[in-house]
Formats: C-alpha cells, structure tokens, sequence
C-alpha cells in the first residue's frame, strides 16, 4: 500500500457516518488528538486500565487508522493497523523482512455501540490486509480482550496461547490465517 496514496484518505459514507483510513504520518493534529482521546476514555476512564496511550507506534508509516466518525466529525469507533516483523523470519536485511499486520486499539465511544461500527472497521481492516499481502498469504493478528474473543472469531481469528493480563485486563492472542 502507498503511505501517501491520496485514495486512501477520501472518506466512504454509510448511513451518515465516514470511514476514514488514514496511514499514521498524515493524521492532523486534531484526527490523533481525537483518537487518542477516545483511547483514553475507553480503556482508562470506562475500564479502569491506565496504560501508555502514547506508545510512539501512531505516527509509523506502516501504521494505518480507520475510523468512523459521525455527521459532526466526532470519531464514533477507531481500530489502528500496525506493519510488525513476522517472528520467525530473521531475515538480517531489514528490507527484506516479512511484515504481517496487527489490528489494535479496537474501541468505540459508548454512545455508539451496538450499530455495528467496530465490525465495519474489523471487515475494512481485513480488505485492506487482503489486498496488501494477497501474494504473500501472511495472517493477521490482534490482542484480543478475552471476553470478545468470539466476537472476533466471527470474522475468521482463532485463539493462540493462554489467557494472560495486559494491565488489569485478560487478554489473548488472535490469528487469521490466510
């Protein structure tokens, strides 16, 4: 995918709400300040998980935002898609690395749940993936909070590994395989 790739960037309306996919270095200022914002309000604020909002991955160039945001340009739901090595492929060359993608920071403002926002940016995401990666057939991952692990299985992840605490919070790695 082009980082800068002007197509990217022009928002998709359904039902008076924008899809906006935005890869990390061309967020505004504002767009990061409100994903951010929403960050914090769910998982510090709703869940009570104090943890670094601000882990530096924001702004990558492999890193790719997707978020809806409603007729007033408040950002409703957002999931952040990071480029990271796939283990295993040691390759010394960092050029020529395998990277596979992660879905992460999966949130929605509590007003908005149950309209089906997260399932719409988890479905975008994985177009986006397909698309990306469709010859090199790598699987995608995420880290999953426990209790939405079958949700997320609805659109094809599998549990890896043992339940463990990310914070105060159980959570557990999830895989598609292509």
């Amino acid at each position: 995918m082009d980082e800068h790739d002007p197509a990217e960037v022009k928002p998709q309306r359904s039902d008076d709400q924008a899809l906006r996919v935005v890869a990390g270095p061309d967020l505004t200022p504002r767009q990061l300040h409100d994903l951010l914002r929403l960050r914090v309000q769910v998982f510090v604020v709703e869940q009570g998980d104090p943890y670094q909002a601000i882990d530096g991955v924001d702004l990558d160039p492999g890193t790719r935002h997707l978020w809806i945001e409603d007729e007033a340009g408040v950002v409703e739901s957002a999931i952040r898609l990071v480029r990271e090595p796939c283990p295993n492929h040691d390759d010394p060359d960092p050029d020529e690395r395998l990277h596979r993608w992660r879905i992460g920071a999966v949130i929605t403002a509590e007003a908005a749940r149950g309209r089906g926002l997260a399932a719409r940016l988890i479905n975008q995401a994985l177009v986006l993936t397909e698309r990306d990666d469709a010859e090199l057939g790598l699987d995608v991952v995420l880290h999953a909070q426990a209790h939405l692990a079958g949700w997320y299985s609805r659109f094809g992840f599998e549990v890896e590994g043992e339940e463990h605490l990310d914070g105060r919070i159980p959570h557990l790695w999830m895989r598609r395989r292509r």
